[in-house]
């Protein structure tokens, strides 16, 4: 916009909103029709944030004024909105001005439209340093927030229904997070956050995910996340919410770890609430490698388990796999042995050497010797595969070209130097051996 054009728009800005004033003492009063049209413009003109400048404390205070719950609901509206977006835009008005203290009172049981509005000026007025509230004012909010999840917990939301969610559940955040000594008197609302859930899209989407971040910052317990009448149900939907986003772009969606790890910290904290035999069962069938995944290495099908494994495997997604590496160790008793043998050392050793939890010595040979008492067939520890599956995919030794055997040997010296170095076995590598005693010949470049 140039120069002209701003100030053409101020001072169009300057003309309406004296209009309101004059409504507002009294010396020009204007008809309801004229309040809307003056709205409506000041709204169109506050979406640019190059005119934000015609926004400031007594402005907000005025449309304050019209939005007050005894005005008509249109010119109610219309004012929020305008107040709504100024706050969006400027830092400074956000921290100069407070819509939780002007509307707290006034907005106890909103329509939907209001709710939404009404939220986001709520949630944009705790979003910066933390205000001083007086007691009443703290139990006003929590009457809010608790109205709004309570309304729409038990039921399918339409479009606008999620939206208002969304913002409750910001406004609920930023109350977890910046006046965490009255955290504790927001613990009643999960059972309306988890109900909230049954009722909304199976997927991680704004809504859903905006529920379960508010879930993060609340206690698991037992009785909200394992209802007696379907005591799985729940778990199982934060499950197939993360399954399904992790399928959505794959693995190396830039933004799937900020999307899962809140889902999967929340299941964790469910699951820890529990000491259910049923529930423990169901989770080790859910994220560990089961018989059928061991006709190829752990972590290279399609399934579920695989792509925690690979979630887990990969760095970029730090915040998530950290995570799956703790359910899955809690969900073999935290025993050492019994994650590398669920896991496979491959992706068990990380975990348990970044965790300083102990590599007990010759754990590789125990945790075969575990394996095979479970099963007729043997089992590669490292990998999880069955070895009579290995044996198959790989070339015989007369099928292997000399580059590939250069490899093969390669791939066994590092493996068996790591094996030494974290001391889980204590022999001699025996690609070394071969090495130093002439029979193995390194081929010409």
């Amino acid at each position: 916009m140039s120069a002209m054009d701003l100030e053409t728009t101020r001072m169009r800005s300057v003309s309406l909103i004296e209009g309101l004033r004059a409504d507002l003492s009294g010396a020009k009063p204007l008809r309801r029709d004229d309040i809307l049209h003056i709205l409506e413009n000041l709204k169109i003109i506050g979406r640019n944030p190059e005119n934000i400048s015609i926004f400031d404390t007594e402005v907000l205070n005025n449309l304050a004024k019209y939005a007050d719950y005894k005005q008509d609901l249109q010119i109610r509206l219309e004012a929020l909105r305008i107040i709504a977006n100024a706050l969006l835009v400027s830092r400074s008005l956000r921290q100069s001005w407070d819509g939780v203290s002007v509307f707290v009172d006034q907005y106890k049981n909103p329509t939907v439209d209001e709710e939404f509005v009404t939220g986001r000026i709520f949630f944009l007025s705790t979003i910066e340093e933390p205000r001083l509230y007086s007691q009443k004012t703290h139990q006003t909010l929590n009457e809010y927030i608790t109205n709004s999840l309570h309304r729409h917990s038990g039921k399918l939301m339409n479009s606008k229904e999620q939206a208002a969610v969304v913002e409750t559940c910001k406004l609920l955040f930023n109350i977890l997070c910046k006046y965490s000594e009255t955290a504790s008197q927001y613990e009643h609302l999960v059972k309306y956050l988890v109900q909230a859930l049954r009722h909304l899209p199976r997927e991680l989407v704004p809504t859903t995910s905006s529920v379960v971040t508010c879930l993060l910052k609340l206690p698991a317990t037992e009785e909200t996340y394992f209802p007696k009448e379907e005591p799985l149900s729940v778990i199982a939907l934060l499950f197939e919410m993360v399954e399904s986003r992790m399928r959505l772009n794959g693995l190396d969606d830039p933004k799937l770890d900020d999307s899962i790890a809140p889902a999967l910290l929340v299941l964790r904290s469910a699951i820890k609430s529990t000491n259910s035999t049923a529930v423990k069962d169901y989770v080790q069938s859910k994220i560990l490698p089961s018989e059928s995944e061991r006709d190829k290495p752990l972590g290279t099908s399609s399934s579920f388990q695989s792509l925690l494994l690979q979630t887990a495997s990969r760095p970029n997604l730090e915040k998530s796999r950290e995570t799956i590496y703790q359910m899955m160790f809690e969900a073999c008793d935290e025993d050492a042995r019994k994650f590398i043998s669920k896991i496979g050392y491959g992706f068990a050793a990380g975990f348990l050497i970044n965790h300083k939890i102990a590599i007990p010595q010759d754990s590789l040979r125990e945790a075969e010797e575990y394996l095979d008492s479970q099963r007729s067939v043997g089992i590669n520890p490292v990998t999880g595969q069955r070895l009579d599956a290995e044996l198959a995919d790989r070339p015989s030794l007369a099928e292997m070209t000399d580059e590939e055997k250069e490899r093969e040997a390669e791939r066994l010296f590092v493996l068996f130097e790591r094996l030494r170095e974290n001391g889980v076995i204590s022999a001699q590598n025996p690609v070394r051996t071969a090495l130093e005693s002439g029979r193995l010949e390194e081929l010409p470049d």
